[in-house]
């Protein structure tokens, strides 16, 4: 599968009515459409891109959405794209970080003043069932006014299902009529001091089965072998990229007169994070087809000049290189030939 950056440019938008299940797809050879929509291209959780939104991407898949990690603004990136929080299955967070989750309470908020009765899957590592019950508390006084102004509603709580992941990986971690979902953990919180240790923070990679398609999400990650593993042969890997020493630059700036937590950061953002050559050894070790780099930090406004990025990879990587941008969609249906 050849994936021109063509498709970045035009952003076709098309309707997902399909509701055919795993198993019809399988007796009638008909694929899935398979829909990749980057929500929010940003990361990091010091300093804010005016330009990227924070980090989140969609998959729909015949027309069910699934929502992978809730950076702040995700609910207004959601309709922008054309899509409303009560239309969303499932949320999948890789990790605790206040940047991919910051999001999460008020896309709730919607849900419940929609009307929407169906619920919703929360599934994240050690930690979010705490965060989710946090954030349903912190909506309690909004929702009770409104709950005094619209229709009879069953409790938001009543429409949140959440289900931690394991330590152990790869696992599966969801499943229904359209996707697989396996998770596997990754190496960004491998600086963290044993004693904070204890309360297990884990990062996790994701990869998505569709089908004959695959989607590996990394999540924030350093280089990672599991992760690799995790990704062997799919289509498409959606990996967090960091300029290391631009954002080594940035953060000497930011902790100046505190050289011992500047240390520290800097040791987290090179080991725990993802650089362009990185990227690439770990996308051809794999032997995925295309990688769409996101979570783009430290880059300045009005940055235009991704070379730095897409050269680093391609020094290892020889496949589809494409700098994600927010709101970019790709069409990963299958073709007949």
């Amino acid at each position: 599968m050849r994936l021109s950056k063509l498709l970045w440019a035009s952003l076709a938008i098309f309707s997902l009515q399909s509701s055919t299940s795993m198993a019809e797809i399988g007796q009638h050879s008909i694929p899935p459409r398979v829909k990749l929509t980057l929500l929010g291209t940003g990361g990091g959780a010091a300093f804010i891109n005016p330009e990227r939104a924070q980090p989140a991407n969609l998959l729909t898949v015949d027309g069910r959405h699934y929502l992978v990690d809730a950076g702040e603004g995700v609910s207004q990136q959601l309709a922008t794209a054309g899509v409303q929080p009560s239309s969303v299955s499932a949320v999948f967070l890789t990790h605790l970080h206040f940047d991919h989750i910051a999001g999460l309470a008020p896309f709730l908020g919607f849900l419940w003043t929609s009307g929407h009765s169906a619920g919703v899957d929360i599934l994240g590592p050690h930690g979010t069932n705490e965060f989710v019950s946090a954030a349903i508390q912190y909506l309690r006084e909004p929702l009770d006014l409104y709950a005094r102004q619209l229709p009879p509603a069953p409790p938001i709580a009543a429409l949140v299902k959440v289900q931690e992941f394991g330590e152990q990986g790869p696992q599966r971690i969801f499943a229904d009529d359209r996707v697989s979902v396996s998770a596997v953990e990754n190496t960004h919180f491998t600086t963290i001091p044993w004693k904070r240790r204890d309360m297990r923070a884990r990062s996790y990679a994701l990869r998505f089965d569709v089908g004959s398609r695959s989607i590996v999400f990394t999540g924030d990650t350093g280089p990672s072998d599991a992760v690799a593993r995790l990704a062997k042969g799919a289509d498409v890997l959606v990996a967090e990229v960091l300029d290391i020493e631009g954002g080594a630059a940035l953060l000497r700036q930011h902790f100046q007169g505190r050289p011992d937590q500047l240390a520290k950061t800097i040791d987290h953002v090179r080991k725990e994070h993802l650089s362009p050559e990185a990227v690439g050894q770990m996308a051809a070790q794999a032997g995925v087809k295309t990688v769409v780099l996101t979570h783009i930090g430290s880059t300045k406004p009005g940055q235009t000049d991704y070379s730095r990025y897409t050269e680093g990879v391609r020094k290892f990587f020889h496949g589809e290189v494409v700098v994600g941008k927010d709101l970019a969609s790709l069409d990963l249906t299958e073709r007949p030939d």
